[in-house]
């Protein structure tokens, strides 16, 4: 268990890992802080079956965990996590998020996860996940995939409440409209 670690100016407040050697399985982070990846702050890493929870502050990246490109996330469960961008989660692009729980995780901006291109996000539950400005659950800044996901009861004051596209390449949806019911203010038209 990391419980209580870091600061608010570095990185990493439970694990910091620079390279994509790292694997974490079965851990817990919680009540951690860090200005990027409160819980872990790793470049692409491979994370199984760990849960995430009451991590980050106000102005990070991360509140839970900042991946770098190429991460692999699975099984994961990430509640009541905050930060500025990416309540649960920041991923770099390539990153894949298979089979997680999002819940009541809040951000300034994109309460659940915030990706960059390319991303697959397959399998999740989002729940409960809120945003001040845009995104209440995933925000896809640069394409991506978001299949078969449950996104329900998210909130964004101002545009998408369960996913906001963030760029006019394609974000593809496979069996995740049918259940998606988030609340947003306006919801955003750039996914294709």
């Amino acid at each position: 268990m990391f419980l209580g670690n870091g600061d608010r100016t570095s990185a990493g407040g439970g694990v910091y890992g620079s390279s994509s050697f790292l694997t974490l399985t079965g851990c817990t982070f919680e009540e951690n802080i860090a200005a990027y990846g409160a819980g872990l702050y790793a470049g692409g890493p491979v994370v199984v079956d760990c849960v995430f929870s009451r991590n980050g502050y106000g102005y990070s990246h991360g509140g839970a965990a900042h991946v770098g490109h190429g991460g692999t996330i699975t099984g994961c469960t990430f509640e009541d996590n905050v930060a500025e961008f990416g309540g649960a989660l920041w991923c770099g692009s390539g990153s894949t998020i298979t089979d997680c729980v999002f819940l009541r995780n809040s951000a300034h901006y994109t309460g659940g996860v915030d990706c960059l291109g390319s991303t697959t996000i397959e399998g999740c539950t989002s729940s409960g996940n809120s945003s001040e400005w845009k995104a209440g659950a995933i925000y896809m800044y640069d394409g991506g995939t978001v299949q078969q996901c449950v996104i329900t009861d998210n909130l964004a004051e101002r545009s998408g409440g369960g996913i906001y596209c963030g760029t006019s390449h394609s974000t593809r949806f496979s069996a995740a409209w049918p259940a998606m019911t988030s609340r947003s203010a306006r919801t955003r038209r750039a996914c294709r």
